[in-house]
């Protein structure tokens, strides 16, 4: 899924309004440039050494059970 850089501020503020799942929050930041600019915007970023994100997806997707191409039933 790929995100307008217009639809950013938007999409963020339903995130942080808790009116998106957290299911549809994950499939929202597989976008690699939109999880950037929300870690970025919201100074998400930690001291802490980060897993890749494909590395953190895969074992995501594993602990679900689905794979990769399985999407949220609500979309």
């Amino acid at each position: 899924m790929t995100i307008k850089k217009d639809q950013y501020r938007d999409i963020a503020e339903c995130i942080r309004g808790d009116q998106v799942s957290a299911p549809e929050v994950v499939e929202l930041f597989e976008d690699g440039k939109f999880l950037k600019w929300y870690r970025k915007k919201y100074d998400l970023d930690s001291d802490r050494d980060e897993t890749p994100q494909k590395e953190w997806l895969e074992g995501y997707y594993k602990w679900k059970g689905k794979s990769k191409k399985e999407r949220c039933p609500h979309n």
